[in-house]
């Protein structure tokens, strides 16, 4: 979602989200996790160059705990980027967290990486003799 557009001044600012699921099972007990993962993204542009910035990270987790004697244990709670990564050190779910963090990793890359290429096809596109 953009926020801020400024042709003029090479500015523009929005949101980006995405959601990443994990399950594991250990010890007859079944956990579910779901990070909904919010961010800022500022893009600058001025004389044919380029930079971005990727902020605020964002998580909001939603854990579902089954089995064992005991009802479903459902929690919420909100996570910067250094409280789910100190989730992949420690704890029964660390292996499902490591996971997850990684998947945040690889969605952050996929944007950088679809950033350069949007970029790269407009610098061409205006270097054209049309």
């Amino acid at each position: 979602m953009i926020q801020y557009d400024d042709r003029e001044e090479g500015k523009v600012i929005g949101k980006g989200n995405f959601i990443i699921e994990g399950s594991q099972s250990a010890f007859l007990i079944y956990t579910i996790q779901k990070w909904h993962v919010n961010f800022s993204l500022e893009l600058f542009s001025k004389d044919g160059k380029y930079r971005y910035r990727i902020y605020d990270l964002e998580i909001s987790e939603i854990r579902t705990v089954s089995g064992g004697s005991s009802p479903d244990n459902i929690s919420n709670s909100d996570l910067s980027i250094d409280d789910a990564y100190n989730q992949t050190l420690k704890g029964i779910d660390k292996k499902m967290n490591r996971k997850m963090f990684s998947e945040i990793i690889d969605r952050i890359n996929g944007t950088i990486l679809e950033i350069k290429n949007y970029m790269s096809k407009k610098q061409s596109s205006s270097n054209s003799d049309f």
